[in-house]
C-alpha cells in the first residue's frame, strides 16, 4: 500500500513539476499558450505516451530471445517516444519546429533529472522494482511477473520478502516470511508452531508447511518434521509458495537480516495480477 502511495504521489509531483516546466519554456519562446492548464494537458498527454511505450516494449521484448535484438527494439521505442512527444508539443503550444526544441528540452532534462532521483534516492532508500526470476512461489508469483519492494516498512509474518540468494551468483528472490528473528520453529504435520504454539497459515500454505520439500535428497535435508528449528537474532525463516519444489529456508537455512531487500506490497505485471499485497 505504501508504494502504491509513493507512486501516486511521485506522479502527480511529476505532472504537475513537468506542467510548469512545459507553460514556462513555451512562454520563453512566444508561445501564447504558454498557460499551466494547457502544459498539464500537455504533460497528462506525455504520461499516456509513456504508458502506451512501455506496454508495447513490454510484448516486444517478450517476442526476442536475443539481448541485442531487445536493445535495438528499445532503442527503436525510444526514438520513436521522442519523436510522439515532439510533434505532441509542437501542436500543442502551436510552435514552429525550431521553437519546439524549447519545451521538448524541458521535458528531457526533467525526464533526465527523475531518473537521477529514482536512482540514488527511490532505489536505494524507498523502493525498488523487480522480477520474478523462479517458480519458487508459484501460482502467487509466477516467473518474470513484476513486484515493488518497500524497504521502509519493517516485515511481519506471512509477509513476501525480497531478498538477495547466498548463491555463487546472488539473485534476488521473493519467499514468504515465516520466523522472525528470536523464534523457535517446528514443521509437524503440515502445521507451523511458533514458539510451540500453533499459528495458522495463509491458504496458500495451510496443511501443506514440511520441514524438507518432498523428495529431498537426504544430504539436502537440514530439518525433520517435530524438530524444534531456532533463530539467531539476525535470522529470517523464508519459504516459498510452491512448497514442493521451493528452494527457500528449509534447504539453504535461515536468511541473515543483511540480506533482506524488503517487504513485497504491489504487484503490478502482468496487469491482471495487479494487486496490494501489504
Amino acid at each position: 500500500m505504501i508504494s502504491l502511495c509513493f507512486f501516486i504521489a511521485i506522479t502527480l509531483l511529476s505532472l504537475v513539476a513537468t506542467a510548469w516546466a512545459l507553460a514556462w519554456s513555451a512562454r520563453r519562446v512566444g508561445s501564447l499558450r504558454g498557460r499551466f492548464r494547457v502544459g498539464l494537458l500537455a504533460a497528462f498527454l506525455i504520461l499516456l505516451i509513456n504508458i502506451s511505450f512501455t506496454f508495447i516494449g513490454e510484448g516486444m521484448a517478450r517476442s526476442f530471445a536475443e539481448p541485442m535484438q531487445a536493445l535495438a527494439i528499445g532503442v527503436f521505442l525510444l526514438i520513436a517516444q521522442m519523436v510522439v512527444v515532439f510533434a505532441l508539443l509542437k501542436r500543442t503550444f502551436k510552435l514552429c519546429n525550431r521553437r519546439t526544441f524549447a519545451p521538448m528540452g524541458a521535458f528531457i532534462a526533467l525526464a533526465l533529472l527523475q531518473v537521477v532521483l529514482a536512482l540514488f534516492i527511490l532505489r536505494p532508500f524507498l523502493v525498488e522494482a523487480f522480477v520474478m526470476p523462479s517458480k519458487g512461489m508459484s501460482p502467487t508469483i509466477e516467473p518474470n511477473d513484476r513486484f515493488v519492494v518497500n524497504k521502509v516498512i519493517q516485515p511481519k509474518r506471512w509477509d513476501l520478502i525480497a531478498y538477495w540468494s547466498s548463491d555463487r551468483n546472488p539473485m534476488v528472490y521473493c519467499q514468504r516470511l515465516i520466523g522472525l528473528p528470536g523464534e523457535q520453529l517446528r514443521f509437524d504435520q503440515g502445521e507451523i508452531y511458533i514458539n510451540d504454539k500453533l499459528v495458522a497459515a495463509p491458504a496458500a500454505l495451510a496443511g501443506r508447511l514440511h520441514a524438507s520439500p518432498k523428495g529431498t535428497p537426504e544430504r539436502y535435508v537440514l530439518f525433520q518434521d517435530g524438530e524444534s528449528i531456532m533463530l539467531g537474532d539476525n535470522e529470517f525463516f523464508l519459504v516459498g509458495d510452491n512448497l514442493e519444489i521451493s528452494a527457500d529456508s528449509r534447504i539453504n537455512g535461515p536468511s541473515d537480516a543483511s540480506s533482506i531487500v524488503g517487504v513485497a506490497d504491489l504487484m503490478y505485471w502482468p496487469p491482471s495480477k495487479t494487486q496490494i499485497v501489504r
